[in-house]
């Protein structure tokens, strides 16, 4: 047995696992190269085992090693030990040390590279299990938004009072419409005031009469401003405009055809499914999210409750007289999906595969062009926007985008197309490059302590995040 496999004995694997290991082993010997690396990363896993660090590597490495080509091989290592390096903290104190960490790389149609790390007992199946996603939610309802517009049922102009049925204006700017195509890109000017739910049975026009919640220094159409309540007024425009609540709009538009078993709240989530899910947490000292509820839990985590949506929980009563049209926030379109990192993967296929997910086509190829085209770019000259700590440069319909040259994330000349995601404790992303079929998604469901001063001065992105991009996206 090889070293790497005498490391992850210590780490935990049982003895099926040490068998495929020894197999791993004797089918990469013969290429030095990929043997080296293993030998080498296998201190790595040794030094994640004395700060009880688990860590699991996904058979997408025996699936390669078992190639007769070295070339193939060694790509695969250098995968999946990119992955295991960006995720194991050496060096760093054990607190710094995330409960769980999964993550993956997928080229073209290979098996994706899944990596899983982690303290104390580590979940083998950690990338098939449902997480509330936070904002890369928004993402997949853009995807539905884009499909409506594909089919004439919404326009990008449209001034969205016409579908509401009552008057959305900025205060400030009373005789400017406020569209479609704003509300993806945020640049509507609404910003997030006092909260971006309204629970039932009030109104998102009731909830959107407080003055907080618009810009007053700037009009609809310009600005770029990152705000949650964007998708909470899109949700509601897509209900009214199909007639239909917006879970089920989601399942009916997307999930189902799609086959993924995923959903806002839960809703439309098999039982089985909801069993699974990994629950998020935070640290004691890190701030909530509005509306959060916590549980205390061991080891100074404590646990969001995921069992029922963060914030306003409609009951089964108050949805059956519910009118579409009049209040989407309560599904939290904003950041209320719950999904895998599989699920992930599978949703990032429609920048690959020109608007097919699973097979099928869910957009036009020519909508997806359309939703990936930048609708906004900074320019801090005329300072256009806010780049919420450099971490969004340039946005699109529903798509962050990061270019390549972008200072403060190196995309080694790709152009990246995706979302990130941050609240009710976790931290993730997925962002595709379409010309090289690559993709990176990750998902840390416990936020780190201190987060606030773990901020990358440049990026925006936590430093170990950022840490991780820069060796998942090397070359």
């Amino acid at each position: 047995m090889g070293t790497l496999a005498v490391a992850l004995a210590f780490l935990g694997w049982k003895d099926s696992s040490i068998s495929q290991m020894r197999l791993i082993s004797r089918r990469c010997y013969c290429a030095g190269s990929l043997n080296a690396r293993l030998e080498h990363n296998a201190r790595a896993l040794f030094l994640m085992f004395r700060r009880g660090v688990r860590a699991l590597l996904v058979p997408g490495l025996l699936a390669a090693c078992a190639s007769s080509a070295p070339t193939q091989q060694d790509g695969a290592a250098r995968t999946q030990m990119r992955l295991l390096e960006a995720l194991a903290p050496i060096g760093a104190p054990l607190e710094d040390t995330l409960p769980l960490s999964i993550a993956a790389i997928k080229e073209g149609e290979s098996q994706p590279n899944i990596i899983v790390t982690g303290r104390g007992r580590v979940p083998k199946d950690a990338a098939d299990r449902p997480v509330r996603i936070a904002s890369i939610s928004k993402l997949t309802v853009a995807i539905v938004a884009m499909q409506m517009v594909e089919r004439g049922e919404l326009s990008l102009a449209a001034d969205v009072s016409d579908i509401l049925g009552w008057q959305l204006r900025n205060p400030s700017f009373p005789d400017e419409a406020i569209t479609v195509g704003q509300l993806l890109s945020h640049t509507s000017s609404l910003t997030d005031g006092t909260d971006y739910t309204a629970p039932l049975p009030q109104t998102l026009e009731q909830l959107m009469g407080d003055a907080r919640f618009y810009q007053a220094e700037h009009r609809p159409g310009g600005f770029f401003l990152y705000a949650n309540i964007n998708y909470g007024v899109l949700g509601t425009v897509m209900e009214a405009a199909a007639g239909q609540r917006f879970d089920q709009l989601m399942q009916q538009r997307l999930f189902a055809p799609a086959g993924l078993d995923i959903g806002f709240n839960w809703h439309g989530v098999t039982l089985a499914r909801q069993a699974q899910a990994i629950p998020a947490g935070r640290y004691e000292d890190a701030p909530l999210s509005p509306g959060e509820e916590n549980t205390p839990s061991s080891q100074g985590i404590v646990i969001a409750i995921d069992g029922e949506p963060v914030g306003p929980s409609p009951s089964r009563a108050a949805l059956q007289g519910y009118v579409p049209g009049t209040n989407a926030t309560v599904f939290s379109p904003q950041g209320g999906l719950r999904a895998s990192l599989k699920d992930l993967l599978v949703l990032g296929e429609i920048f690959t595969t020109g608007g097919q997910i699973n097979g099928v086509q869910i957009l036009a190829p020519s909508t997806v062009k359309t939703m990936t085209k930048a609708a906004w770019v900074l320019n801090e000259a005329e300072d256009n926007g806010d780049s919420y700590g450099g971490l969004m440069r340039s946005f699109g319909l529903g798509v962050h985008i990061y270019q390549p040259g972008n200072r403060c994330f190196e995309t080694n000349g790709a152009r990246y197309l995706g979302h990130f995601g941050e609240a009710y404790g976790l931290i993730g992303g997925l962002l595709v490059d379409p010309k090289a079929k690559r993709t990176v998604a990750y998902l840390f469901p416990y936020t780190p302590t201190n987060a606030e001063d773990a901020l990358s001065d440049c990026s925006g992105l936590y430093r170990w995040e950022e840490r991780f991009f820069k060796e998942a996206l090397a070359p």
